[in-house]
């Protein structure tokens, strides 16, 4: 199943709200950008693409921050073993 990204989700909103004659949509927290013209779209578009951007980059570093925190305890000769008991996480 393919995730659907933050500019897929904008570009389908602003497609379905046209197909069915609404003439696009309001965003709250910029009402002076009309989503129905091209400018709009293409502004949306933009936005989108860096939410899209920075939740990969997010994910980039969390991704390299575990793999660093893995090598630092195979180092400590800690890989494989639990650091907080299953006792500790039924008590959270």
């Amino acid at each position: 199943q393919e995730r659907s990204t933050p500019v897929g989700r904008g570009l389908k909103l602003a497609n379905e709200a046209e197909k069915n004659g609404m003439g696009g949509f309001v965003c709250c927290d910029l009402p002076d950008i009309a989503a129905t013209t091209s400018a709009g779209r293409m502004l949306l578009t933009m936005m989108a693409s860096v939410a899209e951007f920075e939740a990969r980059r997010i994910s980039e570093r969390i991704k390299e921050a575990l793999a660093q925190i893995g090598r630092i305890l195979q180092r400590l000769g800690l890989s494989g073993k639990p650091l907080v008991s299953e006792q500790a996480w039924v008590a959270a």
